[in-house]
């Protein structure tokens, strides 16, 4: 985590950027401009703690006498645990404040990670614990994702949102780079309950931060049940073929990227040296997601869906590398273009999503979203290695490549994908 002096230096160079931009795009600073420096900066802040508990926690399983077994089970559980509060969270998102219900997810994962740093550092914790805590900050996180990008809808200018999801994606990829360098250094240094006591501060921080958002003014949901409010939110879904489309063709390629996180480090292994070549690969991988932030912060395509799912199609090369290559520098490259082309994919996904969705269904709209990726990405790591096995790694990948290239080249050919152009701003 930085010190209090880097983060305020941080926060007024996020400010200074909000007033730039402001200033390009013809409006003068004022509320978007420092609405936005605190969304951005408490998200990256948020990201890095993340980032921390991801290295400390297989650290903290393996220093009680855990294996690589009751990693997998609390890893497995919490990713389990966010099934049920995404549509919860959609719900309750566009029937509440936003930002209220972001801060109070906040303290509660804050609150979780703090008793597990305390438990940790004067040596009295236990695994089921670590599970339980691992439970609810996951819960608690996919409860306030849905409300998320439709906060931003809510505080940012339409015109203003692409520039904005690009520094998020940035913020995101930069804190995935550095927040697991700077967690083993802390793990080595103090142990793994200090990086969860950073982990817990980075969300009391985020909670403070999110303080400095000014409430949107929007509509907010009908007065209906819940299962009538979340029937609404899938009609609104299904009512978009632009939408479902992209769903569809999104979760098959998160399906097919999932091959890469298991078969990946094995390849590594046997071909490349072990796991500090495993280590480059996906250094390159969280380097490609900041170029392709970059890419979404310069570039505006005039459609936005054609540009993103095209800009998927390379990631085949990935597949082939790993399948077929035996040089380390080819891997490498194939998995920067890969994650930049994932980067630039989901700036533009978001952006359109905020500016073609209703604000009052936004949150629920969203929902369905991370739902049906979270829900394909642990099928793919469940059955990557047992169909590895059975019919050998390169039938795999090359699977993977064509579950990536033909659903990401065919949507392009829809007119309801077609239509949908940059300067647009209405419900379509």
């Amino acid at each position: 985590m930085a010190t209090s002096s880097q983060m305020g230096d941080g926060v007024q160079r996020v400010r200074v950027l909000g007033r730039a931009a402001a200033r390009r795009d013809g409006q003068p600073p004022g509320r978007a401009g420092w609405a936005f420096a605190a969304l951005l900066t408490a998200r990256t802040v948020s990201a890095s703690g993340t980032a921390f508990t991801q290295v400390a926690m297989a650290f903290a399983i393996l220093s009680l006498g855990g294996t690589a077994a009751s990693i997998g089970l609390v890893l497995g559980a919490a990713a389990v645990s966010q099934f049920a509060p995404l549509l919860v969270g959609g719900v309750l998102a566009d029937r509440l404040p936003r930002r209220l219900l972001m801060q109070t997810c906040d303290v509660a994962a804050g609150l979780a990670q703090l008793a597990v740093s305390v438990l940790l550092i004067i040596g009295q914790a236990r695994i089921w614990e670590l599970l339980i805590a691992a439970v609810l900050v996951a819960a608690a996180t996919a409860f306030s994702m849905p409300a998320a990008p439709a906060l931003l809808a809510e505080t940012i200018p339409a015109d203003r949102l692409q520039r904005a999801n690009g520094w998020l994606s940035i913020a995101d990829s930069g804190a995935a780079f550095a927040g697991p360098l700077a967690a083993g250094l802390l793990v080595a240094a103090a142990g793994s309950g200090y990086a969860f006591l950073a982990d817990a501060a980075s969300f009391g921080l985020s909670a403070v931060l999110l303080a400095r958002v000014p409430a949107g003014c929007r509509e907010r949901a009908e007065a209906a049940s819940f299962s009538a409010q979340l029937k609404k939110g899938w009609a609104e879904v299904a009512s978009r073929r632009w939408y479902w489309l992209n769903l569809s063709s999104q979760s098959l390629y998160n399906l097919a990227l999932s091959a890469v996180y298991v078969l990946g480090p094995v390849i590594a292994l046997h071909r490349f040296g072990g796991a500090a070549s495993w280590g480059i690969i996906t250094a390159a991988m969280a380097v490609g997601a900041v170029v392709g932030g970059i890419l979404v912060l310069r570039i505006r395509p005039r459609r936005p869906l054609v540009a993103g799912n095209l800009a998927l199609v390379p990631g085949a090369a990935l597949m082939f590398a790993l399948a077929f290559s035996g040089r380390m520098l080819l891997v490498t490259a194939a998995a920067l273009v890969t994650f930049a082309g994932t980067a630039f994919l989901n700036g533009v996904w978001q952006t359109t999503v905020q500016r073609h969705i209703p604000q009052d269904v936004m949150a629920r709209v969203s929902s369905y979203d991370y739902l049906l990726s979270f829900a394909t990405s642990p099928i793919g790591l469940a059955v990557a290695g047992p169909l590895a096995l059975a019919f050998g790694p390169v039938a795999v990948l090359v699977t993977a490549a064509a579950l990536i290239v033909v659903p990401s080249s065919l949507i392009c050919l829809s007119g309801s994908v077609r239509r949908i152009r940059a300067e647009d701003s209405a419900e379509t």
